[in-house]
């Protein structure tokens, strides 16, 4: 590695050093879930439905399937005629739904109506006895959306005049969340993962990682990764962290977060411990020592990358059937203070939370040039950027760090305000009994947020003072939680 740099880049590694801001720039702007009051729901049907029924009628339903279309109405009011309707016509036909009442429809309907008089004006109304010519006017090119349960009056008519009454009712049930096994076992990934671990002097280490509701529901693998280690260098301890978030739409990124979490932490270590001690004065700090720490990130991440690139060669797949992101935090004492160096590629979010409540945000989550575009480490291009992805920052009185993918970081956007939170709720838990922080902290990121299904995983470090402060005096009783077993040095 090459120590010699521009007074440009000495220059930019100064101005890090001599003051860390609070937050960094976040690129997005909206909020992404809501609180939870009532339990969400999967995204797609949950059941097979029964066989269609051929008959029809307007007073007793028939069994029919479940029907997926999706209309772009929206579902109309009620309506009730004011004054009774008039004797239907003789010789006007009747309403025929389609699809016709079943028992029951799942997550919603589309409701077409039809009649046999091809000029005729279809009328109805949701959830009454009767419609009259004043009734909600069916359009054929929209049809009716029901997102819920509802029953419907409806008659045609010719100048104003009905023809006979026909009602049903279609029932709308919500399926529930399921938890399916996986029928391809080639390379497994346990559902869930909470660990914990001693690292230097008084700082300790929590980990968790689940499988999102959706995976489990559909019956994918967790694609969520992660690792942590320590490097004993010369001087001092390095502790590393890092997590990796597989693409949902690659079929192996699991198999990616897991390669990348591996290779990374192996190289970090090797190169950490045999690390030159770290000068003494920031000027030697900044001039000589951050650029050789930056450039073994990159080197890191991009022999990671590397690998990948074998893995796929080898099992003849493409790249992008490997697409995940990675965030790595490498912590040490320096002069007193804690030295913090992070790379992050994709969304999610490093975090750095102080003693006097102050909250840095070390990186920045990236998407692609759509909102729902997210970049990875094997995005194209993206292993130019590494050097200039590469963040400092020198805390006094660091208390706690955290490393996520974007199942929690999303949970609480914006950062810069859901996330003291965030710390108030997590430290409590993992402060209150070491030998069980690994399984409180998974119990914890099992939380419910409506609108959150995706795949967890959350790293903790923190300065055990022996007093288990409650930061803010925000967070809930810790609840009492199983011991788990205790694995060495994160998910590989």
């Amino acid at each position: 590695m090459n120590d010699q740099n521009s007074s440009e880049e000495i220059a930019q590694a100064t101005q890090i050093i001599a003051q860390t801001p609070a937050t960094l720039p976040l690129k997005r702007s909206t909020p992404v879930f809501a609180e939870a009051t009532l339990q969400d729901q999967p995204q797609e049907n949950a059941t097979p439905a029964p066989e269609p029924a051929t008959a029809i009628s307007s007073t007793e339903p028939t069994v029919d399937p479940v029907v997926n279309s999706v209309a772009e109405a929206p579902v109309a009011e009620a309506t009730v005629a004011e004054a009774p309707v008039a004797p239907p016509i003789s010789g006007l036909p009747s309403i025929e739904f389609s699809p016709p009442p079943g028992a029951p429809f799942q997550a919603s309907l589309t409701l077409e109506l039809r009649s046999s008089a091809p000029d005729a004006e279809i009328r109805y109304a949701l959830n009454a006895d009767d419609v009259g010519a004043d009734g909600a006017l069916y359009n054929p090119a929209e049809k009716i959306f029901l997102p819920q349960s509802a029953s419907i009056a409806a008659r045609v008519f010719v100048n104003n005049q009905p023809g006979p009454l026909t009602t049903a009712r279609f029932e709308i049930q919500q399926p529930a969340w399921q938890s399916i096994e996986l029928l391809d076992q080639s390379d497994p990934t346990p559902h869930e993962i909470g660990e914990q671990s001693a690292l230097e002097g008084p700082w300790k280490l929590a980990a968790a990682s689940v499988r999102g509701k959706l995976h489990a529901h559909r019956g994918f693998w967790r694609e969520d990764s992660l690792s942590y280690g320590l490097a004993n260098a010369s001087d001092g301890t390095y502790a590393i962290t890092i997590v990796s978030d597989g693409a949902g739409s690659a079929n192996l990124s699991r198999v990616g977060s897991k390669l990348l979490c591996a290779v990374a932490l192996e190289h970090l270590t090797q190169g950490l411990t045999a690390f030159a001690p770290l000068a003494s004065d920031d000027k030697t700090l900044i001039s000589r020592d951050l650029p050789l720490l930056r450039a073994l990130l990159v080197e890191a991440a991009s022999l990671a990358l590397q690998k990948l690139r074998e893995e796929a060669a080898r099992r003849e797949k493409a790249l992008g059937d490997f697409s995940s992101t990675l965030l790595i935090l490498v912590r040490r004492e320096w002069n007193g203070a804690q030295l913090c160096a992070a790379l992050q590629s994709g969304d999610g979010a490093i975090a750095l939370w102080d003693e006097d409540e102050d909250l840095t945000i070390l990186g920045t989550a990236d998407h692609g040039e759509h909102s729902s575009e997210t970049k990875f480490l094997t995005t194209g291009g993206m292993e130019a950027e590494l050097p200039s992805r590469v963040k400092f920052s020198i805390r006094p009185n660091l208390r706690a760090a955290m490393v996520m993918s974007d199942g929690v970081a999303d949970d609480f956007f914006p950062e810069t305000v859901r996330f003291p939170e965030l710390f108030g709720q997590v430290l409590p838990r993992v402060e209150a009994d070491f030998a069980v922080s690994g399984a409180a902290l998974l119990d914890w990121i099992k939380y419910e947020k409506k609108g959150s299904s995706d795949d967890r995983a959350l790293v903790v470090s923190w300065r055990d003072s022996g007093q288990n402060p409650a930061p803010n005096g925000k967070s809930a009783p810790v609840e009492a939680v199983a011991a788990s077993e205790e694995p060495s040095h994160g998910e590989q």
